[in-house]
């Protein structure tokens, strides 16, 4: 990658920085099944799973060998190509690339040895020239173990005037560099030959033999070197696949002209070389990191000439998304100059392999600046983040939520004037943590009540697709407004057949700060239960018209109940109440297999007089803690219901600390930040009701799926306070380790505790 501002690796100081430095020796941590965790997720390029576990200390500790989680994910063969984002999560977090190991090896060292491209592409240049215990650099590492990929990006790495310094210099920075010595007084060369790599120490010799003069130009191939050069560029410009799949080797494909193109280079920059086949081949044979002089990678000419498959290739062979060249150029910013057919297509590649958009070139310009001026609208639509940020949000990825999303960006809409929060309600489901990244979209001003062109809220959309975990996070009043249709979102989940929403939406009414009983009674229940569309139907009208006769009926003894003043529920039928108090029985005595037996769609929300249902008496009760009951209840129940002073399924688990009931809840679409009439949380409520030794268990559950640590109840108390004040000391703990922490500058992940 090129160097900005001031060169990174001065030759006063060359032969300082690499000599090996005690003070980088990581220093050892106490949490080595963690950094194996972190490693193998780095590894996988599980990013989701990077994110939640990985926090500062953790990336800056180390295990018994002074082994950080980069030098151990650097000590794998290979890594898929969103592995590299996990890796700059891990610098972003404060990784250290110069860190040494038990014997000086830095993850330079580790990466060269087994040959693991990938990482080694994305480390400083500085960090690739350490010396270890033995005074070996990467190189000579690559060298000794024939680690083919990485002894070429190492050399090649010198051809970039950026990096050798030729132009106050030649030669000799380059020179110095290649020629070092190991303790023992042996270049890479002859480590390479030494080890039988005879081949390997051959090319590290030419390379050696090469000359960058103080322009900048490189020289010194052979005659026949020269002859197979001009043959492979005359074969990769005029769109020979064949021709090149022949005539490459191992030995040619990287020889460079004097600006050091190469023929992969030539082949990337021709969109007719565009053959699967072909760039399998060369991606072996050849160095899928090399740039030229100018530090324009392969990938950087595959972005300019639109050429996807290329891209692909060499992404997946370890080049990095990100690499910058001349003026800070990515091969993003590169994709705006392609030609305006495969501009969006190359520039999905990118993004879809952690391409940065918002990176800026040395004059502050991004990819969506270049997009816009170059008129590719389609690469510019791309850009412009709607869709990455919707995808990103039903994904729960936080960090690239938080990363992406504007003010500008949330409030905005696409041609049907949907937003953001619409486009992720119009997704069938979503996981646990894009809570945190609706709440953020909210904080951010994402209006619930905004209308697409239809007339459409994010609420009737949500409840099309029976999405409850985004319509549950809306206010009240934006989930009973009428569409152009004159269509409530209760309808449109009646009409559906979503039992999801519909049931979430019928038991609101349910509570006393909703329905507003103390003043009006059953009344405001009944009319928004009744209302009709422009044509006259009412939602179980409507969900009978679309064969929906059970969800009917349902709707139908919903609105037979009755709210009294006091907020008391009636209007059960006999039967309805013995099935009732038969799972109210059965909860209590913590029989999950009779409950299993016992409850079905129809029955398991009925209400007692409280408004509390089977889920919620179950919840309350620790001995009703079977995965298996809990994944039937939470698909026949409603996981978002709660009772009339507003205690949900979920206040009800956190009292007792029943973890399984918690996880099945949230998992199902309930909020982690549901609030009761006293405001309080199901964190809060965990704090306060939860025995000792549950409360720290189901607050780690709470606080992992995107609880809001500083929320205060009506009496202005934290759940930090509220566990300090009921001793519960070990959730007091957890807690303790968010305290002061801003919610949205935090990933979704628990502190560790000491």
């Amino acid at each position: 990658m090129a160097w900005r501002g001031k060169p990174p690796f001065p030759d006063e100081k060359l032969q300082k920085l690499t000599q090996p430095y005690p003070t980088n020796r990581a220093s050892v941590g106490d949490s080595p099944a963690d950094l194996q965790t972190l490693a193998h997720d780095v590894i996988r390029g599980d990013f989701g799973q990077v994110q939640r576990l990985a926090t500062r200390q953790l990336v800056t500790s180390a295990d018994a060998a002074r082994r950080t989680v980069l030098m151990l994910a650097a000590d794998a063969p290979e890594t898929p190509v969103h592995t590299e984002k996990c890796i700059l999560y891990l610098f972003e977090l404060g990784a250290n690339p110069k860190a040494a190991d038990a014997n000086g090896d830095t993850a330079a060292h580790l990466a060269a040895r087994r040959d693991h491209l990938r990482l080694l592409t994305l480390l400083s240049f500085d960090a690739k020239w350490l010396r270890n215990d033995n005074g070996a650099t990467p190189l000579m590492e690559a060298a000794r173990t024939g680690s083919w990929k990485c002894a070429k990006h190492l050399l090649h790495l010198l051809w970039q005037y950026g990096l050798n310094r030729c132009f106050g210099q030649g030669n000799s920075k380059r020179s110095r560099l290649l020629k070092k010595k190991d303790l023992e007084g042996r270049t890479a060369s002859d480590l390479a030959r030494l080890s039988g790599h005879s081949e390997l120490a051959s090319y590290i010799e030419r390379e050696m033999r090469l000359v960058v003069g103080a322009d900048g130009e490189i020289s010194g191939l052979t005659a026949q070197e020269e002859t197979d050069r001009q043959e492979l560029q005359r074969l990769a410009e005029a769109g020979d696949s064949a021709g090149l799949r022949r005539a490459a080797t191992r030995g040619s494909c990287d020889l460079p002209n004097r600006f050091g193109r190469t023929a992969l280079m030539w082949a990337a920059w021709n969109s007719s070389c565009g053959e699967e086949a072909l760039w399998v081949q060369l991606v072996q044979l050849g160095d899928p990191t090399c740039a030229d002089v100018n530090a324009h990678s392969c990938l950087h000419w595959a972005a300019r000439a639109g050429n996807s498959a290329a891209a692909s290739a060499l992404l997946a062979a370890g080049a990095s998304a990100n690499a910058r060249g001349l003026s800070e150029f990515t091969p993003l910013m590169h994709a705006a100059f392609a030609p305006p057919a495969t501009a969006a297509a190359v520039g999905r590649v990118l993004l879809d392999s952690g391409a940065d958009w918002s990176l800026k070139n040395i004059i502050g310009r991004t990819a969506l600046d270049f997009a816009t001026q170059k008129e590719k609208s389609e690469l510019a639509e791309l850009l412009r983040g709607l869709q990455t940020l919707v995808h990103d949000v039903i994904r729960g990825d936080f960090g690239r939520v938080r990363r992406l999303a504007t003010r500008q960006l949330v409030t905005s809409a696409d041609a049907a004037l949907r937003t953001v929060l619409m486009q992720v309600a119009d997704a069938p489901e979503t996981p646990v943590h894009t809570e945190k990244c609706i709440l953020y979209l909210f904080e951010l001003g994402a209006d619930p009540k905004a209308a697409d062109a239809n007339g459409d809220t994010a609420a009737h959309l949500a409840a099309r697709r029976d999405h409850l975990r985004l319509l549950t996070l809306l206010s009240f009043d934006a989930k009973w407004l009428l569409n152009d249709n004159g269509a409530t979102p209760l309808m449109e989940a009646a009409w559906t057949g979503s039992w999801k929403c519909a049931k979430h939406l019928l038991h609101l009414l349910r509570q006393i700060r909703f329905n507003e009983c103390s003043e009006h009674g059953n009344s405001k229940r009944s009319r928004l239960l009744g209302l009709q569309d422009r044509e006259g139907r009412t939602a179980s009208d409507l969900a009978r018209l679309s064969g929906h006769s059970e969800l009917a009926s349902y709707i139908e003894r919903e609105m037979r109940l009755v709210v009294d003043a006091d907020g008391k529920i009636s209007g059960l039928t006999d039967q309805e109440e013995a099935d009732r108090q038969e799972l109210q029985r059965l909860a209590e005595a913590g029989d999950s297999a009779g409950l299993r037996q016992a409850a079905t769609r129809w029955n398991c929300d009925l209400p007692d007089g409280f408004g509390r249902s089977a889920l919620m008496l179950a919840a309350r009760n620790s001995s009703c803690d079977d995965e298996a009951l809990w994944e039937q209840l939470v698909q026949l129940g409603d996981p978002t219901c709660a009772d009339r002073w507003a205690d949900s399924c979920l206040h009800h688990a956190a009292k007792t600390g029943n973890s399984a009931a918690a996880s099945a809840l949230l998992a199902a679409g309930a909020s982690a930040n549901a609030r009761n009439d006293c405001e309080s949380t199901p964190l809060m409520l965990a704090a306060i009701c939860a025995p000792p030794a549950a409360a720290a268990a189901v607050g780690r559950v709470l606080l992992d799926s995107g609880a809001v640590w500083s929320l205060k109840d009506k009496f202005s108390k934290t759940a930090l306070r509220l566990a300090t004040k009921w001793e519960k000391s070990e959730l007091a703990e957890l807690l303790r380790g968010y305290d002061g922490k801003i919610y949205f500058y935090e990933p979704l992940a628990l502190p560790f505790l000491q």
